[in-house]
């Protein structure tokens, strides 16, 4: 568990940088081309392949050690979203956290806050560790394993 915390510090650290740049852009109403550029889901994108690659070299990580990593990865993301949420739901200040259109294009309505905050939630308990770990993932360690051991013989 230390090692696997020990890969993921750098990427909590930009993480938060990244989720307290989105709030206070957001918070401050620059431009939507802005805000958009503090990207936490680029943040996930790039850490679930980064992790992956880094869990390949590491013989003594595992599968698990990789699901374990993604899922504390995309919860602190997902937080920092609801931490986003929560400001623009408690204060009424409109800010891209809920973007009343954007949503409904997305998702065929307009969600109220709770079910919003659920499906952030249902996102980082289930859906993006899952489909991070074993369809991305899992393939990366595999075959970088494969290649790694084919190459030390």
């Amino acid at each position: 568990m230390v090692k696997t915390f020990e890969l993921l510090k750098p990427l909590l650290w930009i993480a938060v940088i990244v989720g307290i740049l989105r709030f206070a852009l957001s918070a401050a109403h620059a431009p939507r081309a802005l805000v958009y550029l503090a990207s936490l889901t680029a943040v996930e994108l790039i850490g679930m392949l980064y992790l992956a690659f880094r869990i390949a070299r590491a013989w003594d990580l595992s599968y698990l050690h990789l699901w374990l990593a993604n899922l504390i990865l995309f919860g602190l993301c997902q937080l920092l979203y609801i931490a986003g949420l929560a400001y623009t739901y408690l204060s009424g200040a409109e800010t891209l956290y809920h973007e009343h259109e954007r949503l409904r294009e997305f998702l065929g309505f307009d969600p109220t806050p709770w079910q919003h905050i659920g499906m952030h939630v249902l996102n980082w308990m289930v859906i993006a560790p899952t489909l991070a770990t074993w369809i991305v993932g899992a393939p990366i360690v595999y075959i970088s394993r494969r290649r790694l051991a084919h190459t030390k013989t």
